[in-house]
């Protein structure tokens, strides 16, 4: 396209899809996927926090007040481990997901500026 010295303007939403495109539509899709599923993954956990509290899932026997407490214990050693899987898996998201976020973001940045670069190099002397 000729250069008639009007500079194009662009929406946000334009903008956006140039940014998103440049730094591929694959890698920003899937970085979208880990936020979503990471957030998922921490709203879960503090859930089971809740499930915890009455014993929703009943692994504490029922007259635990008259047992023995390495018996009462049992129930704690599996909502505890349970927490600890889930915020583990949250931050192995967490750091996945800012690794592809960043990957996607400096290769959009960079693919965007050789682009700009280039066309500054062919521009005509009108442009300047």
């Amino acid at each position: 396209a000729q250069f008639n010295g009007i500079p194009k303007r662009l929406t946000a939403t334009q903008a956006f899809n140039k940014y998103f495109q440049a730094g591929g539509v694959l890698v920003g899709s899937i970085s979208i996927f880990f936020f979503g599923f990471s957030q998922t993954t921490r709203i879960i956990s503090d859930t089971w926090i809740r499930w915890w509290a009455p014993d929703r899932f009943t692994f504490y026997p029922p007259n635990r007040n008259h047992l023995p407490l390495d018996e009462v214990r049992h129930g704690s050693v599996v909502y505890i481990c349970v927490y600890m899987a889930l915020v583990l898996f949250f931050v192995v998201l967490l750091l996945s997901r800012d690794a592809m976020f960043s990957y996607w973001q400096i290769r959009g940045a960079t693919n965007l500026h050789n682009n700009l670069f280039k066309r500054v190099l062919n521009a005509p002397m009108l442009f300047f």
